[in-house]
């Protein structure tokens, strides 16, 4: 990845990231997340902001599987201003922003509206037998405005050549953040990290 082309956010308590040459999708480096609160980037590319409908697409595998503790990688759009929230990226951007995080511990995960206003949704048993999470696996967050003018929030990975859904979709009928800017990606990891590669985003046609 190029990281001129995103703005770093470290998490109020620290954290650090590396380009990791031991294990990559892409050559010749993948980008590692290490410490406590780990890091945030958010994507500065004009052609990434103002995105309302999207898809964030990435590769990702973490130093622990499932049930296990360990990094909570996070996936955050509709951003602004372009900061992470002051604390731990496991709440992602707070207020400012909508946040997926995935919480592999405890086999769920949370859509963050706000720091105040969120929810949980368990992860499928299937993907939890089928995805080793400590192995490469394309995962992405799609985000649109359906026809009732609700945002609709799809995590899903790619398990053989098709996508699967993660968890229940989330639908929030308030549609927030419609304001945001800037997509991206981070982790709160403790002590051991997660690896993320070939980080993609597109642009949805309105429905």
């Amino acid at each position: 990845m190029v990281l001129a082309d995103w703005i770093k956010q470290r998490g109020y308590y620290g954290g650090s990231y590396s380009l990791y040459s031991a294990s990559y999708v892409s050559p010749p480096y993948s980008l590692r997340i290490v410490g406590n609160n780990g890091y945030g980037f958010l994507c500065d590319r004009p052609e990434t902001k103002n995105i309302l409908n999207g898809i964030i697409e990435l590769w990702l595998k973490r130093d622990k599987n499932w049930g296990e503790s360990g990094p909570y990688p996070v996936i955050v759009f509709r951003v602004n201003p372009p900061q992470w929230a002051i604390g731990n990226l496991y709440n992602g951007v707070g207020d400012n922003g909508c946040t997926i995080s995935l919480d592999p511990k405890n086999n769920r995960v949370k859509y963050l509206r706000t720091s105040a206003q969120y929810w949980w949704h368990g992860v499928y048993s299937n993907i939890v037998n089928t995805v080793n999470l400590t192995s490469w696996h394309k995962w992405r967050v799609m985000f649109y405005t359906d026809e009732l003018e609700r945002l609709v929030i799809k995590f899903q990975v790619m398990v053989g050549d098709e996508w699967q859904n993660v968890c229940d979709p989330f639908i929030d009928d308030t549609n927030p953040h419609t304001n945001g800017i800037y997509l991206g990606f981070g982790a709160e990891t403790y002590t051991t990290g997660v690896l993320f590669d070939d980080i993609k985003i597109y642009k949805l046609t309105p429905l």
